[in-house]
């Protein structure tokens, strides 16, 4: 994305949690953003199919238009020691959502636009639980 500003370089703004922990001498020590992977058991991936049923349309002054779709997301398990794939799982997004009352745009941004709704934790948590639960062999 990038932040509309007076100077003519447009600046990057990055979606990642900036600092994250460990990163600057005043963060915790403890980095939850780069476990490492010795110590980790599971990384799963989520991609959004960009499919999915209407939930609601927002109206906004001004023209703009945003059209809410319940989001359909694979996910991709693996072991992060071997990079191994475990498995493949699908997991929905939300069907319902309450326009808010008051949205800023960015100059240019486009009139209309698809946003797709994210699962809930617990639709997360019943995907991943085939790997989470698992008993070790």
């Amino acid at each position: 994305m990038l932040l509309a500003t007076a100077d003519p370089a447009p600046l990057s703004v990055n979606a990642s949690p900036v600092p994250s922990p460990g990163e600057t001498p005043t963060a915790p020590a403890y980095d939850t953003y780069h476990p490492d992977p010795a110590k980790t058991q599971l990384i799963a991936c989520v991609a959004n199919e960009e499919t999915g049923k209407p939930v609601t349309t927002c109206s906004y002054l001004g023209g703009y238009v945003r059209y809410h779709r319940q989001g359909h997301y694979k996910i991709t398990v693996y072991e992060p020691r071997t990079g191994r794939k475990l498995g493949t799982t699908k997991v929905l997004g939300e069907t319902q959502y309450t326009c808010m009352a008051q949205v800023s745009f960015f100059q240019g941004e486009p009139k209309s636009k698809m946003l797709w709704l994210d699962p809930s934790l617990l639709a997360y948590r019943k995907a991943l639980a085939p790997w989470v639960n698992a008993v070790k062999s």
